[in-house]
């Protein structure tokens, strides 16, 4: 059965969208009728991003560079979007990174105190920045779906990247409480955690695993297949796509969801189950 959703008339922003997930999302949007916004700090693929959106049927596509670590830039990516198109439907922010390669754990003592701030930089600081600074444009609407990207990885306590995990639960708990707020202001706002999904993410920080526990990964070598091993913990034991995502950010957008907010949405194959 086909998952299909209408977004004919709707303007959809999606912040990190150069590749992976964000970039997948951003081309089911546009296969649904949605005008697509993309933003991202990678120019060259934030762009070609929305080309391919235009390619699958946005009505219009357009790109804006944006730094989340900077307030500045995504306040004029901001203010650019609303003199452009005057309004947001759905915006999904997706901007984030994982710990360096270097820098797993355990020990907790031999991660590096800069990596921690640098995952939190984007990840929490960089989420929060984009709150803040579109925030107003949704209160002032008085309507309008917001999804934000966590990770199972939240709720899984693994000692392996506590940095990326810390600052995941913090933008979770960060969302619930927005949502309180914007719930005045017919706004929803919901969390998507996502599994184990094949992106340049794990193709460049794959092998890190191996490389740090060998014996876990023995017979693995490649990202992909580490990925694939790690996903076999899940009760389907197979890996998701970004389509999969896709689906979930577009249905947290839709009329469908409009009593859902404050939530998280874990779409992971049954590895969280909360």
């Amino acid at each position: 059965m086909n998952v299909k959703f209408d977004f004919s008339g709707d303007i959809a922003v999606i912040i990190g969208a150069a590749t992976g997930i964000g970039r997948g999302t951003a081309i089911e949007f546009a296969k649904a009728g949605a005008t697509i916004i993309i933003c991202d700090y990678n120019e060259k693929d934030g762009a070609q991003t929305a080309e391919l959106a235009k390619e699958a049927g946005a009505p219009k596509t357009a790109f804006y560079p944006i730094n989340t670590t900077d307030a500045e830039s995504v306040a004029k990516a901001r203010d650019a979007i609303i003199k452009d198109f005057g309004r947001i439907d759905c915006m999904f922010i997706n901007a984030g990174v994982s710990a360096a390669n270097d820098q797993l754990g355990p020990p907790l003592c031999g991660i590096a105190l800069d990596d921690f701030k640098r995952v939190f930089e984007v990840n929490f600081f960089g989420t929060l920045r984009c709150l803040q600074a579109f925030e107003p444009v949704f209160m002032k609407q008085k309507a309008g779906k917001i999804v934000v990207t966590a990770s199972i990885s939240a709720h899984m306590l693994n000692p392996t990247m506590p940095q990326y995990s810390a600052s995941k639960r913090a933008i979770i708990n960060l969302v619930q409480a927005t949502s309180k707020e914007l719930g005045a202001f017919n706004v929803n706002i919901n969390i998507l955690n996502p599994g184990f999904v094949y992106t340049p993410m794990y193709q460049k920080g794959g092998m890190a695993f191996k490389d740090k526990f060998p014996d876990r990964f023995a017979a693995e070598n490649d990202p992909e297949s580490i990925m694939k091993k790690l996903a076999s913990q899940s009760v389907f034991k197979r890996p998701q796509t970004p389509q999969d995502m896709a689906n979930a950010v577009m249905w947290l957008c839709s009329d469908g969801s409009k009593e859902i907010t404050g939530q998280e949405l874990n779409v992971d194959s049954g590895i969280i189950r909360r």
